[in-house]
């Protein structure tokens, strides 16, 4: 009789059941290596031909602020009760709580997925109210505390975290966003410059879009792909406002995550990408996911000049570090055409060099 493998159970509330990384990244691999049997808990997918092999159990739909999302935690608990798993990893706050009453109960192994700084986020982003985000903040962080002595592994997807969250100690891993390979073909027919991802004022999509009026006349029949989830509806006009008045900007836009594949589909087609983030307290050390999608696609992108950003971006190749305010001084064509894509690092951006770390951390902690 075969030994019974495993069983790892991937917890979301708010991200899919067939999210890039929590899905296609962490849980393909550990379901490719063929030592465990992974179930993902998530939200629904939009998307109906994913891996067989790996169980999805999504959430009745809710609203992202509604008394649904707080009852997600005893549909969470009766869907552990019922998966009896031996890993479980969750990859948000929400669910540490929970987490910990089950693990005492069921004796499994808890792993806390660190895909973002909660506290540093609330502290500094200004889309709650101050006398909100502040005690907020402190709660979350005050339950990422109490909860260490019962994680038995923590996975950051920054290294920056490591300091963030000094308290883990040396219990972590540093799985960080890279890329799922892509192949970019480039359009012929148009010049396609793409701005994707999270559409917000903290991603700074407004700011590309103008950066695009502003540069638009150094290329031949340009383009402009502005695609992903726009979580605000003031924001979502003030982009349907600005791009009304060029033809030439495309808006994909959704109130709702937008598929991956989606988003990749564009990269594929892209002749250049903007990275439009300002450096922060949240992000100023931190590598944005597109960076690296970008790399993996050997795509050139503009990237504000002096950031963190800028500084990867030229030491891997492809980023083109420009004054968003003054672009007009670049020759960006010519910078282009300098861009050698066989020598952008590729590389260091795929997700093929996190999997032998990622599968040496599950295989120590059920040990």
């Amino acid at each position: 009789m075969s030994k019974k493998k495993p069983k790892i159970v991937i917890a979301s509330v708010l991200k899919p059941v067939d999210d890039v990384r929590n899905y296609e990244k962490i849980g393909c691999t550990l379901q490719k290596s063929g030592n465990y049997e992974v179930i993902m808990l998530g939200s629904a997918s939009q998307l109906k031909n994913t891996n067989n092999d790996i169980a999805k159990i999504p959430w009745r739909k809710f609203n992202r602020l509604s008394v649904g999302r707080i009852l997600i935690q005893f549909t969470f608990i009766k869907a552990l009760f019922k998966a009896k798993p031996n890993i479980l990893i969750i990859t948000t706050h929400e669910l540490l709580f929970a987490s910990l009453l089950c693990k005492i109960i069921m004796k499994m192994r808890l792993v806390y997925d660190v895909q973002e700084d909660y506290y540093k986020n609330l502290m500094h982003q200004h889309f709650y109210p101050f006398l909100f985000r502040i005690p907020a903040a402190c709660l979350i962080r005050l339950i990422e505390w109490i909860s260490r002595p019962f994680v038995s592994h923590y996975l950051l997807a920054e290294e920056s975290y490591s300091k963030d969250v000094g308290f883990i100690k040396n219990k972590f891993t540093i799985v960080d966003n890279k890329s799922l390979p892509i192949a970019n073909e480039s359009s012929q027919q148009s010049f396609n410059i793409i701005f994707t991802g999270t559409l917000t004022e903290y991603s700074k999509t407004i700011e590309a879009i103008q950066l695009y009026l502003k540069i638009k006349n150094q290329f031949d029949n340009p383009k402009l792909i502005v695609i992903g989830h726009c979580p605000s509806n003031s924001y979502f006009n003030s982009l349907e406002e600005l791009s009304a008045s060029d033809a030439s900007i495309i808006l994909k836009v959704r109130n709702y995550p937008v598929p991956h594949l989606e988003i990749i589909q564009e990269i594929e087609k892209a002749n250049l990408a903007i990275i439009g983030y300002e450096s922060n307290p949240i992000n100023e050390f931190k590598i944005p996911t597109k960076q690296y999608e970008y790399t993996a696609a050997k795509l050139p992108y503009l990237v504000r000049k002096n950031t963190y950003w800028s500084q990867i971006g030229t030491s891997w190749g492809g980023a083109i570090p420009i004054d968003f305010n003054n672009p007009e001084n670049e020759n960006l064509p010519e910078t282009l055409s300098q861009i050698s894509k066989a020598e952008i690092k590729s590389l260091n951006a795929e997700w093929e060099r996190n999997e032998p770390s990622l599968l040496k951390a599950i295989m120590t902690i059920e040990n």
